[in-house]
């Protein structure tokens, strides 16, 4: 079993390895060349150290602040598990009903997930239905006309 000790170092030692990869990150970014790198990391310690791998977290904090003045962005990371919503003009008009009835108090989740589950409901026979560009044009169709009459209840 793990000390605390062993996992506070663990985790670390994993913070130092995702602030390494920003440093490099911004390195390729930047164009730096290799010289002017370890000189800007060389500046950032007083151990004089020209490696990120041999820098403490803060210091590496230190150097990502400088890079950034530089004009170094970080990007954000892409959610695991997300698309682009299907912006076809069936899927739309899909969308613009779940809404609607939404407003109107008939569907109490207006989420995009909570609409596709609707649509999975709606085709049983269909497996895989992980978002509404997987339906086919009947498909979409049928469930817009669904929809509709529910609208009108």
């Amino acid at each position: 079993m793990a000390t605390d000790l062993q996992q506070r170092t663990a985790i670390q030692i994993a913070h130092c390895k995702k602030l390494v990869q920003k440093v490099k990150i911004a390195q390729k970014q930047l164009g730096l060349d290799d010289d002017t790198y370890r000189d800007l990391l060389q500046s950032e310690n007083k151990a004089g150290h020209r490696s990120a791998a041999l820098l403490k977290s803060w210091e590496l904090e230190n150097v990502l602040k400088r890079l950034g003045k530089l004009g170094f962005k970080v990007k954000p990371t892409k959610q695991a598990g997300t698309r682009p919503q299907a912006d076809d003009h069936q899927c739309k008009m899909i969308r613009g009903l779940w809404l609607e009835l939404h407003e109107l108090g008939k569907v109490h989740d207006p989420s995009e997930r909570a609409l596709v589950n609707f649509a999975r409901g709606q085709f049983k026979t269909t497996d895989g239905i992980e978002a509404l560009q997987w339906l086919n044009g009947y498909q979409k169709q049928r469930l817009i006309e669904q929809l509709k009459k529910w609208v009108a209840r």
